[in-house]
């Protein structure tokens, strides 16, 4: 996990899940109240996804957060 702020300093979580099919997902979490969202990532297993996180600057963080969209809560998570 990888905690960051966004452009106007509200505080965010960055999490590791998956989709159906294996699919890896970065999940972002607001603190407090807000919208959880998601973005694809490039990362086939987990291990390459948790690396993938690693390596991202906050810059990084918060580019993938303007590009990512609503995160379905039907989905699963495994954070």
């Amino acid at each position: 996990m990888r905690a960051f702020r966004d452009q106007g300093g509200k505080r965010w979580d960055a999490v590791v899940g998956h989709e159906s099919y294996g699919i890896q997902v970065l999940l972002f979490m607001p603190e407090g109240d807000g919208e959880t969202r998601k973005a694809v990532m490039a990362a086939t297993t987990r291990l390459e996804a948790h690396r993938e996180v690693d390596a991202l600057t906050e810059a990084e963080l918060r580019q993938r957060l303007a590009r990512s969209q609503p995160w379905d809560s039907d989905t699963r998570f495994s954070g």
